[in-house]
């Protein structure tokens, strides 16, 4: 039995935006490479309390061949310079969180104003407290090569983003994908950081 021309047509075109549609959904991933230079971080985190702005902040760098630096102030309990390695595989799963969390393209400033602008249209009111918008975060990314997922190629990329009150935000905005990724990429950091200065290898 041959299908009328109008419902074949209407059929081939759904099938058309159903391939279309499976084929946006599976996007290449970024490719990337990490420096070559073993005395540069591919990726750093810094962070203090907005009251303690002035002071000196917490530093973790992680390099390319999986070594780990932690900086603590005198400020800051177990005060002092660590160092841990790293397996490769931590390695490439931290380096592509990093990506996912956006260090690499994330435009701060359309995020920050897509926020205000949620905030504004909201019913809920917004509360602050200065204790959970405390956090000033600093965050840095160094590749040698970066193809983002439109094939856009970058090399030696470097970038640097700044949030304050990341968890704050977090809380505000449990839906926005840019701050849970964000927020995760920074607990991961976190969780690696207490998990293995107790056995890391203190540097005078």
């Amino acid at each position: 039995m041959r299908m009328p021309f109008h419902r074949s047509s209407r059929l081939l075109c759904t099938l058309l935006v159903l391939a279309a549609s499976a084929q946006a959904q599976v996007a290449p991933e970024p490719e990337f490479d990490l420096p070559a230079d073993s005395g540069v971080p591919f990726l750093v985190m810094r962070a203090r309390p907005s009251e303690l702005a002035n002071a000196q902040p917490r530093v973790l760098r992680v390099f390319a061949d999986g070594r780990c630096e932690l900086e603590r102030p005198a400020t800051m309990r177990g005060a002092g310079r660590y160092a841990w390695q790293l397996p490769s595989s931590e390695v490439a799963v931290l380096a592509r969180q990093a990506l996912s969390a956006g260090l690499a393209d994330l435009d701060v400033q359309a995020l920050r104003a897509s926020l205000a602008v949620a905030e504004a249209e909201s019913d809920t009111p917004t509360v602050r407290h200065h204790r959970l918008d405390g956090d000033i975060l600093e965050f840095e990314l160094r590749l040698d090569r970066f193809r983002d997922r439109d094939g856009i190629a970058q090399h030696r990329l470097e970038r640097r983003l700044r949030f304050v009150g990341l968890r704050a935000i977090r809380e505000r905005h449990p839906n926005d994908v840019r701050v849970r990724r964000l927020a995760e990429l920074r607990g991961s950091l976190d969780a690696m950081e207490r998990s293995r200065t107790p056995t890391a290898d203190r540097v005078r």
